[in-house]
């Protein structure tokens, strides 16, 4: 198990230096000078000269990204073009906002989720059934944004409950948590559903029934368990696209967090900026993976015993070679 765990961690080195190369080889081609955007167009040769061999720019694509990935491999994103900060810090300092708000969305949208999934699945072709889908496609469709300014026009300009900028307060989380997490809520609900559906269905749970269990008990013991696996997969995603999604929700409420500091350095084709938070976010969205292939294991004990067998399976076959 823990070298199964250690591999899909290894794997993400591979993919984030791809991702990595990927948006240097966008921005470099990109057809803007840099220097000139930075320094203004004003700005006389001798400093444009400087400025370009400051930043590795006079070296070329290919040793422009040798540079930098070599500062990389010492934790230095960077100094920005514009501020002269380091990337580094900024990213630090902004991250937490950006991971609080995913993480708070996320929650809240399985916590409303996933009962009303289940609710649905077993008052299947009931008014309630029927009310609940429609709520979900409703709040699937409603895009984030549109539903984040109406939100601050009823909390904050008309009744002045809630504050619409800022981040000091929990006042100030409770718009934007509820604005992305009903969306999710909705994708979770309408998971949630056909995935409890499919396990009602199922031999053990007519078993169960048979034996003459109580109701609750297959739902919380049979139902419930296994109808989360696909859950799990929907949240987990939802987590990772909300670590570099949340962009325009941390523009409306003025939340300081990665999505707004990437915006900024893709305005200013900031290359160090952008590079940053997108590695940052690369890295976060490959560990989320990671941490839900092993829930999964936890949660459905059949995938640790498939992959006990298949480590089983190559230890024999490297021994049938040797011999």
């Amino acid at each position: 198990m823990g070298k199964y765990i250690v591999k899909r961690i290894l794997w993400l080195i591979p993919i984030t230096l791809l991702v990595i190369v990927f948006v240097y080889t966008i921005l470099f081609f990109a057809p803007v000078d840099r220097a000139r955007a930075a320094l203004g167009m004003g700005a006389s040769e001798q400093a444009i000269a400087e400025f370009n061999e400051k930043n590795g720019l006079d070296k070329g694509y290919l040793g422009g990204l040798i540079i930098y990935l070599k500062n990389l491999l010492h934790g230095d994103f960077g100094v920005s073009y514009y501020t002269s900060v380091s990337v580094s810090k900024q990213i630090l300092v902004r991250l937490p906002y950006t991971v609080k708000l995913a993480i708070l969305a996320t929650t809240f949208g399985v916590v409303i989720g996933l009962p009303l999934g289940i609710l649905a699945a077993t008052h299947q072709n009931s008014w309630l059934d029927s009310l609940t889908m429609a709520l979900t496609m409703f709040f699937s469709a409603m895009p984030t944004f549109w539903f984040a300014l109406i939100l601050v026009m009823i909390f904050s300009l008309h009744f002045r409950w809630l504050p619409s900028v800022g981040y000091e307060s929990w006042k100030n989380y409770v718009m934007p948590v509820v604005s992305i997490g009903l969306h999710v809520s909705a994708i979770i609900a309408r998971q949630a559903r056909a995935s409890t559906l499919e396990v009602i269905r199922s031999d053990y749970v007519t078993t169960a029934r048979a034996k003459g269990q109580k109701e609750s008990k297959i739902i919380s013991d049979h139902v419930l368990r296994n109808g989360s696996i696909p859950v799990i997969t929907v949240a987990g995603g939802n987590l990772a696209a909300m670590m570099g999604g949340a962009l325009l929700i941390e523009q409306i409420f003025t939340i300081p967090g990665i999505g707004t500091y990437l915006f900024s350095g893709i305005a200013s084709l900031d290359i160090p900026v952008v590079l940053g938070c997108v590695t940052m976010l690369s890295v976060f969205h490959g560990l989320i993976i990671v941490l839900v292939d092993i829930i999964y294991t936890f949660v459905d004990p059949r995938m640790k015993v498939a992959i006990i067998q298949n480590s089983a399976k190559k230890k024999i076959l490297r021994g049938g070679e040797t011999t």
